[in-house]
């Protein structure tokens, strides 16, 4: 497995754990009060991770392309 791929797959598990905590887990727990807000900022910490892992997949491809050539 190459390593653009294993990013693009931590992205996309990160990505599903993030929406799944923003709208499932979240609603379930009252927004407002401070178990509410915890679950917030852990969905934030998990969209920032799948931007950071998206973005890590994209230089690792262009690597990999550049090494092919």
């Amino acid at each position: 497995m190459q390593t653009s791929d294993k990013y693009c797959a931590a992205a996309l598990v990160c990505l599903s754990l993030a929406i799944f905590v923003l709208s499932v887990v979240e609603f379930l727990v009252n927004p407002s009060s401070i178990a509410g807000i915890v679950i917030a900022c852990i969905g934030v910490l998990l969209m920032c991770c799948t931007i950071y892992l998206f973005a890590r997949y994209n230089h690792a491809l262009k690597e990999e392309e550049r090494s092919r050539s």
